[in-house]
């Protein structure tokens, strides 16, 4: 499939979480994102890839665990 990108927003599909670190050696699912630069002033085109990691919280959510005082 070909995605040709106009705009400055990627939207990733729902896709299973990269890197599960479920302790199971049987499957990994990682991904990568291929880019591809065609341009009528030469004459090959430039691919690049990059990994692409898929997670479960939105980038920079934190979780605060608050410690309960010990006596």
């Amino acid at each position: 499939d070909v995605i040709i990108w106009t705009n400055n927003i990627l939207q990733v599909p729902l896709l299973p979480p990269s890197h599960l670190g479920c302790g199971c050696n049987l499957i990994d699912v990682s991904y990568e994102l291929e880019f591809e630069l065609t341009s009528p002033g030469l004459a090959t085109s430039l691919n690049a890839w990059s990994p692409l990691v898929i997670g479960t919280l939105p980038f920079g959510y934190s979780v605060v665990k608050e410690l309960q005082p010990t006596s």
